[in-house]
């Protein structure tokens, strides 16, 4: 029988992302999942993020700066920016179509 290895602790890489990790926290270490092709960001036993990228590289450490619990209000704050654009946005679009609409029934009673 054959044992499946599901995460893979990361040790060395080309661009010492795993060393420089620790940078955000010294518990922090990089794996690689075998069963989901991805890199985690994992804090003991815990996943802490997972790294939307398929190479481990800069970007991973970037993110990893981004997703960190002190950066929360920051996150946050872009989220709900981001969510009141959407919906700006959305009551434009029906705004809009509300508009074409009356003002095709209008063409068509002039007819």
């Amino acid at each position: 029988m054959r044992i499946k290895i599901k995460q893979v602790e990361i040790k060395n890489d080309l661009f010492d992302i795993a060393d420089r990790i620790k940078e955000i926290n010294p518990l922090l270490e990089i794996c690689y999942d075998t069963e989901k092709g991805k890199f985690l960001i994992m804090k003991g036993s815990m996943v802490y993020a997972t790294i939307p990228y398929a190479s481990l590289d800069v970007r991973a450490l970037d993110y990893a700066y981004e997703v960190r619990p002190d950066n929360i209000d920051n996150l946050i704050s872009e989220i709900d920016k981001f969510n009141e654009t959407k919906r700006k946005d959305s009551v434009k679009d029906t705004q809009d179509e509300i508009e074409n609409e009356y003002s095709r029934q209008l063409r068509l009673l002039k007819i």
